[in-house]
């Protein structure tokens, strides 16, 4: 995939040209305000977007997701209306290649119910409700919202690790959508709500890298703008009006309970007619306006989606340039993104090599992988390795810190280092790089680290580590002769 722009360098340094572009802008008018929108820019975190954007749909968020469908689609109803689905699809087979889940192949669900709304569970399925689709002017708008919502599941901000919870709690709240009384579709509204309610910052990067993706793949985003736009235009008038009914409505049922008394038949008949009041707007909330209470600061998207929209297509405007700092941060993020998807088949060819035992042939294939992306934290770590084996340990220490530099959270760099520093009697260091390593579960992390607390003197954590040792290898025969010759 070519790039937008052309990066010379994928650690440009972002701060200096922020600041140059501060510089060159301060002549302008609206300075102040130019000046907080690049501040705001500056804020957002590249290293966390491309930790996100780097990880992988793995086959138990498939299942999740496959979970939460049935019970979706106990509730609700696919549309017979073939060519809604077909359009969707045709969008799609556009936008994925430009993302980085390029093997997602979608499952499409357009569903039978008037909201104006879209969302992902965090697996493969994309659901879509016909109501939106019914107010779909162009291809550009519905891909500016599909994109938009693929970011959401390429940025990881679907919490998987909460999924299964969320999961039983959503599956209890859409149960209960028969819209029968108020309280019944209230809590509809909130759980719904839950499958595409995220943080502010999240809204922004999916905003962003929505923006990104449609152009990347041929639409244009600014339509995604005039969806917002034009569908606020059209429903908040409505919302009032209704408000003022609903309002209107209970102050008559109170008017009735203070003239006539309670359960009156003119008490009644005000308060038979505010619970129809009532879930009409509730229908209307669900219906018209859901996509308003789900995606906040209308104002402010519509304006930062237009200004990317401008920048993108190279009109250097006052607007664009405010949001030129956050797309240049991101777009940085997808080159390195791209050039690791390079890296990666001979990082795993080196890792081939490494288990065939053929040392050399692995330590050129992870050097090729670190000529493409010098921030390969997995190559680094397999060429320490390899390394290893070769008998080059200095070499591999600084090649294993030089791995969990990069990514702290690389348990395999923290499991060498914790091996390299116990045989130089850096023991306090290797037992903290061997304990966050024990999440490998591997016998000899834990025989190492009992060999450690042994040396120390501290016999009940030495004991508990031989333990542990032979609960993952039970013939592991050192961590045994350990373990009796500290005793019962």
């Amino acid at each position: 995939m070519g790039r937008l722009f052309p990066m010379h360098n994928a650690r440009w340094p972002v701060r200096l040209a922020a600041a140059g572009l501060m510089g060159a802008v301060s002549c302008l008018s609206g300075c102040a305000t130019l000046k907080k929108e690049l501040r705001i820019a500056m804020d957002m975190d590249p290293v966390a977007l491309e930790r996100n954007l780097a990880q992988e749909m793995t086959e138990a968020d498939k299942l999740k997701a496959r979970e939460l469908d049935k019970q979706i689609m106990e509730k609700y109803k696919e549309t017979p209306h073939l060519t809604m689905k077909s359009d969707v699809e045709n969008i799609l087979r556009k936008l994925i290649p430009v993302t980085h889940e390029k093997g997602l192949k979608p499952i499409v669900r357009v569903l039978g119910d008037k909201q104006a709304n879209a969302f992902v569970t965090g697996g493969e399925y994309v659901y879509v409700f016909d109501g939106l689709m019914s107010r779909m002017r162009s291809e550009d708008e519905l891909a500016g919202i599909l994109a938009h919502e693929l970011s959401h599941l390429d940025a990881g901000h679907i919490s998987r690790r909460a999924l299964p919870v969320q999961l039983a709690q959503w599956a209890i709240q859409l149960a209960k959508k028969d819209s029968s009384g108020w309280a019944e579709l209230a809590v509809t509204l909130g759980a719904v709500a839950g499958l595409n309610t995220y943080s502010r910052e999240h809204e922004r990067e999916a905003d962003i890298l929505g923006a990104i993706y449609t152009y990347r793949a041929g639409y244009d985003p600014s339509r995604f703008a005039d969806f917002f736009e034009d569908l606020e235009k059209r429903v908040k008038p409505e919302k009032q009006e209704k408000e003022n009914k609903l309002r209107l409505a209970e102050a008559e049922t109170q008017q009735a309970l203070a003239a006539f008394g309670e359960n009156s038949p003119e008490h009644l008949e005000a308060g038979s007619k505010l619970e129809e009041t009532r879930r009409e707007y509730g229908r209307f909330l669900s219906e018209e306006y859901y996509f308003f209470g789900t995606h906040p600061g209308t104002a402010d998207r519509v304006k930062t989606i237009r200004a990317m929209s401008e920048y993108l297509k190279g009109n250097r405007t006052l607007e664009s340039l405010t949001e030129s700092v956050t797309i240049q941060k991101v777009l940085i993020v997808l080159d390195r993104l791209e050039k690791r998807e390079q890296a990666d088949p001979h990082a795993q060819e080196g890792q081939a090599h490494e288990e065939a035992g053929e040392w050399q042939e692995a330590v050129n294939q992870y050097e090729k992988a670190l000529q493409i992306f010098p921030d390969h934290a997995k190559a680094w770590a397999g060429l320490a390795r390899a390394h290893v084996e070769q008998g080059l340990e200095d070499q591999a220490l600084s090649e294993f810190e030089h791995a969990a530099a990069i990514d702290a959270n690389l348990l395999e760099a923290q499991e060498g280092l914790g091996y390299l520093y116990a045989q130089r009697g850096r023991a306090e260091e290797a037992i903290q790089c061997l304990r966050r390593a024990a999440w490998l579960n591997k016998a000899k992390i834990h025989y190492v680290l009992g060999n450690l607390y042994r040396d120390q003197g501290q016999r009940g954590p030495a004991i508990r580590q031989y333990r542990r040792a032979l609960r993952l290898q039970p013939d592991h025969a050192q961590a045994r002769q350990a373990l009796s010759e500290l005793g019962p």
